[in-house]
């Protein structure tokens, strides 16, 4: 398996997977019953006992399987050792998924929200003004929904389980979108197959979805696939368009 589709396969539903297993139950152990001969008869069932409580005490346990926690990557120090600088957005004081519009909006965009996330932008087709990177599909889906409340436009969907690649490509090429939402892999690939529907010559930001966890308490950094193709894309972009900002919201 190649590396994009290892990453291409961490995006999908699997990031869902976290089943708890039960342990297994010690079987019933059933005396026979005393016989005619009382002494006889009590003394080895008082030894069976002895031995399955021995068996018993020895034999292991399954173990219950407990989420992995994540493992508190410092996402500071990994731009740092990449050589990325990171936006300054220490001046942003609401956190949390549902403040992410206003974010983008209030903060990113003071003066020209109204200009650029609106249906009367003058972008072109496939020119976002910002691009936000989640770790999977799933979470991209969810983001897409909360960064819609930054104005009245339209919003970029850029990861597999959404549409095929030519179909991304093709959307693209026709409509205005001032938000992309994706994961780091599938926007590499439209970036180097897409034949230029995905433009970065209007881009701004890139915002990383840093510090949301999903079910298995691990962050985009956390998943060492899926970080190694959020810096090879950063990189990819800093190359073509050198003006653009990075941040972690």
């Amino acid at each position: 398996m190649s590396k994009l589709e290892s990453a291409d396969t961490l995006e999908g539903d699997e990031l869902l997977d976290d089943f708890v297993d039960g342990v297994e139950e010690a079987a019933d152990f059933v005396i026979s019953d005393v016989g005619s001969d009382a002494e006889e008869s009590i003394k080895p069932s008082t030894k069976r006992k002895a031995v399955e409580a021995a068996d018993i005490a020895e034999k292991p346990k399954k173990k219950v399987k407990t989420k992995k926690q994540g493992h508190g990557v410092d996402a500071s120090a990994l731009f740092a050792k990449e050589g990325l600088p990171l936006h300054d957005c220490s001046g942003w004081q609401l956190k949390g998924d549902d403040n992410i519009s206003l974010f983008i909006r209030d903060f990113l965009f003071p003066s020209d929200a109204a200009k650029f996330f609106s249906k009367s932008s003058n972008l072109p087709p496939g020119a976002p003004k910002v691009l936000v990177l989640a770790s999977s599909a799933i979470r991209a889906v969810e983001v897409c929904r909360l960064v819609r409340k930054t104005g009245d436009c339209k919003v970029a969907k850029l990861f597999a389980k959404h549409m095929k690649l030519k179909d991304q490509v093709e959307v693209l090429k026709k409509d205005t979108f001032p938000i992309a939402v994706g994961t780091p892999n599938r926007i590499q690939k439209l970036i180097s197959d897409g034949g230029g529907a995905l433009r970065l010559d209007e881009l701004d930001f890139v915002i990383a979805d840093g510090t949301h966890k999903d079910q298995k308490e691990r962050t985009l950094f956390d998943v060492p696939e899926v970080r190694t193709d959020f810096f090879q894309l950063l990189h990819s972009i800093k190359e073509s368009a050198p003006r653009v900002r990075f941040c972690i919201y």
